[in-house]
């Protein structure tokens, strides 16, 4: 009887079918970004835009902080080096770059290293396939490398590489962000506690001089040319005056207190030396919408993260096609220590393909899912861009609006000043009663602290502008840590790119 000869199986494919295969994961295009709805609202022009003679004079955008004040610039590099929140969101991009690393190393070849020790017996009844001779026990030690590399031919690593690369990216933008709002919060509360200082320095002002004209009053009473009536009325007013005192001190120290938390510091006295108001800083001149989508690090981010949204898509989809991995093994392997020999090697190399047949829905059910997560990225992409939109109109015209408010009430405060020393001249020749020099001062106090406070938000509106528009964060992710994003080789593609181009450029 003729025993029939085993089927030989082939382990290493030919190589025609290997091209075919290469050739087809070359066809796999990627998905595009839909981002139509973003050009129809960066197309047009702004609503309230500054006039060009008011922001001619403006300093570049990337160190808007430094045409503040002196103090300010200090106080943010401090803050820069130092703030928690900006601390957290490095060690954010430091988490995005290292699950980066996680992600590509699917893409190189996996080695791992063995050894075994066994001790096996087999009765001398027993029957075993897998076992030593009947009444034979043996040792058997191995040692060797288990190898695998997945060929990733139609890219579906390759997708989730490149969307690594972008949550990294977002990462970075995010960082760029908390930034920028870190010095905008810094330069408000800065304004607030200049403001406060100003406001007090006012109410201690008018104080003494209410109290110099309740001691008029006072005087007169006792000669018995004056009514107790005006004295009653300056002590009424000076008290009323007094109290604001109380007030303004808390604010100023909630103000204080802020700036010590940007600093990443305890509350502590001598944060913000004493000093006027900033001057007038004129904004940046506004540009077009289109531009925040480059400027505004917010924006980036959302755009970043739809793209990657996008590749994950694609890489669900891809897992419908086989996965083709080369796997090789080399070993050693004898039932002594002393006998690891070129004769005791096992070695088997050769391509194993897998593709899916019956998943129960599993393959469309995440592609819907990841094909919803990027619909919301979109969404959430153009909503960045429309709330840019309105952070910017609403701040330009929050500007000019304060702009002409100062501008009449520093008329107003002249006016005031002038009405308030005829008043006083006339009442101390007689000619007019302590209520019309009363009311007079009390005019004038409440004029200038009208003015202070429209400066205050007029500065107030100037920074919102700097920071709706995206300012300072090429100066701020150089200042505030050199290392991220500054590596050109880390750095992340634009979302403009394939992620084909980008994988033929990294061949």
């Amino acid at each position: 009887m003729t025993c029939a000869q085993p089927t030989r199986i082939r382990t290493v494919p030919s190589l025609p079918w290997v091209f075919v295969l290469a050739a087809l994961g070359g066809c796999v295009s990627p998905r595009p970004m839909h981002t139509e709805s973003l050009a129809s609202h960066a197309e047009a022009g702004w609503r309230n835009e500054i006039p060009h003679d008011e922001s001619s004079a403006a300093k570049d955008v990337a160190e808007w902080w430094r045409t503040f004040d002196p103090t300010l610039a200090a106080l943010a590099t401090r803050a820069l080096a130092a703030n928690l929140d900006l601390a957290v969101a490095r060690e954010r991009v430091v988490e995005a770059q290292a699950r980066r690393g996680i992600v590509s190393a699917d893409r190189k070849i996996q080695i791992d290293a063995e050894g075994s020790y066994l001790h096996a017996a087999t009765g001398d009844q027993a029957l075993a396939f897998a076992a030593p001779p009947p009444g034979v026990e043996k040792n058997l030690y191995a040692a060797g490398v288990v190898a695998g590399w997945e060929l990733d031919l139609w890219g579906r690593v390759g997708r989730l590489v490149d969307a690594a690369r972008a949550d990294s990216a977002a990462a970075i933008e995010r960082y760029h962000g908390v930034a920028v709002s870190l010095v905008s919060e810094l330069a408000l509360a800065f304004i607030d506690v200049r403001a406060l200082d100003r406001r007090l320095s006012l109410v201690k002002e008018n104080v003494e001089l209410q109290q110099r004209t309740l001691d008029l009053a006072e005087a007169r009473l006792a000669a018995g040319n004056g009514p107790e009536l005006d004295v009653m009325q300056a002590r009424r007013l000076l008290r009323r005056t007094s109290a604001r005192v109380p007030e303004l001190q808390r604010a100023k120290a909630v103000a204080e207190n802020r700036i010590a938390v940007l600093l990443g510091t305890r509350p502590a006295d001598g944060l913000v030396p004493d000093g006027d108001l900033p001057s007038d800083v004129c904004p940046v001149e506004m540009g077009l919408p289109a531009e925040l989508i480059a400027r505004r690090p917010d924006i980036r981010q959302a755009m970043y993260a739809y793209e990657s949204a996008l590749l994950r898509t694609e890489a669900a989809d891809l897992e419908r096609l086989p996965q083709v991995r080369l796997n090789g093994t080399f070993k050693l392997s004898a039932d002594n220590l002393g006998d690891f020999k070129d004769n005791a090697t096992i070695y088997s190399i050769g391509p194993q393909i897998s593709f899916p047949l019956l998943d129960g829905a599993r393959i469309n059910a995440t592609v819907s899912v990841r094909q919803s997560q990027a619909d919301q990225a979109r969404l959430v992409l153009e909503q960045a861009l429309l709330r840019a939109i309105e952070e910017v109109e609403n701040a330009a015209v929050g500007y000019m609006r304060r702009r002409a408010q100062v501008g009449e009430l520093e008329k107003a405060v002249e006016a005031a000043r002038r009405s308030e020393e005829m008043a006083d001249q006339l009442y101390r020749a007689g000619l007019r009663s302590l209520d019309q020099s009363v009311d007079a001062q009390r005019q004038l106090v409440e004029a200038e602290d009208d003015l202070v406070v429209a400066r205050q938000q007029m500065l107030g509106e100037t920074v919102r502008l700097y920071r709706a528009l995206g300012g300072g964060w090429e100066q701020l992710a150089l200042e505030g840590d050199k290392t991220v994003g500054s590596n050109a080789a880390d750095a992340p593609a634009p979302p403009e790119k394939s992620s084909r181009e980008r994988e033929d450029e990294g061949a």
